[in-house]
């Protein structure tokens, strides 16, 4: 290994690693089945308090044998957790499951009509169930976002492309092709008006090819409005897609849709802590490397090199 650059792939693509990764990961299915099923009884057993001094002391017990994270880790992913899924525990336990989609189709749609100068308080393509749910729709508006980009930066090359030499930076801070080429058609036909009238070919074969240039300036300008009209609809029509969607689930399926995210989010914050300590060990190995990675020939080798040179500038002032 030449550069500590190598370490992290090392130890992500370690086979000891990902055997101890997807160890935790399926004790951690394991504990979920077990008692998942207390915490889908909230709406008839009502005893929230119970389940959450299940979750918290049964999650370290069943994790802590695997020896990947300690006990406060492994605390704070679990008690971490539950804070963040409180507001939504709270709605299951009088609402149901139907009721926290509900919370989180509210939520999304307020989040989409927020005011774009302030903000919504999150992403609402973002949130764990339009990820879900709207994967191939959210697809689609990806697609015609990028597509937006893309037009419009070949939109802005095409303005500033065919500057003259001799242009100063003002002039070129300023220049747009298409405007001067839409100039020049606009003079080339006041200058040949009568021409024009009486259909020269020799004059109308010019105009044409001046606005040829404009051709495919005009198309990118069509291709744009056509992305920017197809992300608009799409993201207009965004909120109420995602409530037929969910709206045609039945109750067991949404029973079974809220428990699959809620384990979704146990398992990101499981997976964060694992990355924190693998990050600590990465850290702690480009450490050793800085200081150790020159062996100790190298270092007789290069302090000798120096002795040398510091003998011989002595002896040239005198000094030795």
């Amino acid at each position: 290994m030449t550069d500590h650059s190598a370490i992290r792939p090392l130890i992500e693509s370690d086979a000891g690693v990902q055997a101890r990764v997807q160890s935790l990961r399926q004790a951690l299915a394991t504990w979920w089945t077990t008692h998942a099923p207390h915490l889908a009884d909230l709406p008839k057993r009502r005893d929230l308090n119970a389940v959450r001094t299940e979750f918290l002391n049964t999650f370290v017990t069943a994790l802590l044998p695997l020896d990947t994270l300690d006990r406060f880790k492994l605390a704070g992913v679990i008690a971490t957790w539950w804070t963040d899924t409180l507001p939504d525990f709270k709605t299951l336990l009088e609402n149901g499951f139907p009721g926290v989609i509900d919370g989180w189709v509210d939520a999304i749609a307020d989040a989409v009509e927020d005011d774009e100068t302030a903000g919504p308080a999150f992403d609402p393509f973002g949130h764990k169930l339009v990820r879900h749910t709207m994967t191939d729709y959210l697809e689609r508006i990806a697609t015609a976002k990028a597509d937006i980009v893309r037009f419009k930066g070949e939109k802005e090359a095409f303005e500033q492309s065919n500057a003259p030499d001799d242009s100063d930076e003002e002039e070129l801070e300023n220049w747009n092709y298409a405007k001067d080429l839409a100039r020049q058609i606009k003079e080339f036909k006041a200058e040949n008006k009568e021409l024009l009238k009486k259909k020269v070919k020799v004059i109308l074969d010019q105009l044409a090819a001046i606005e040829s240039e404009l051709v495919p300036y005009e198309q990118l300008k069509a291709q744009l409005a056509e992305a920017r009209t197809r992300y608009r609809k799409l993201t207009n029509a965004f909120v109420d897609e995602l409530k037929n969607r969910c709206g045609g689930l039945s109750e067991n399926e949404k029973r079974a849709l809220v428990l699959e995210l809620f384990a979704q989010d146990v398992q990101t914050g499981l997976d964060a802590a694992v990355s924190e300590k693998q990050q600590d060990l990465i850290d702690f190995l480009t450490n050793l490397w800085d200081k150790y990675r020159m062996s100790l020939t190298q270092v007789s080798e290069c302090r000798g090199g120096t002795q040398a040179v510091l003998d011989r500038t002595l002896k040239e002032i005198g000094y030795a």
